[in-house]
């Protein structure tokens, strides 16, 4: 079952534009994206990081 986070997450990131952030200093990461199935703490921050 599908409850819209990602949705909300869309939205909440397209307000922050719109009020000033810049794009390159936002994130959203899919954890449901098949490669990242094997997602562990450092990858996850070298993905930040990036």
């Amino acid at each position: 079952m599908r409850a819209g986070k990602s949705f909300i997450a869309r939205q909440i990131l397209n307000r922050l534009i719109e009020n000033g952030v810049n794009p390159v200093d936002t994130l959203i990461i899919r954890f449901d994206d098949k490669r990242l199935i094997n997602l562990n703490y450092e990858l996850l921050l070298k993905m930040y990081n990036l």
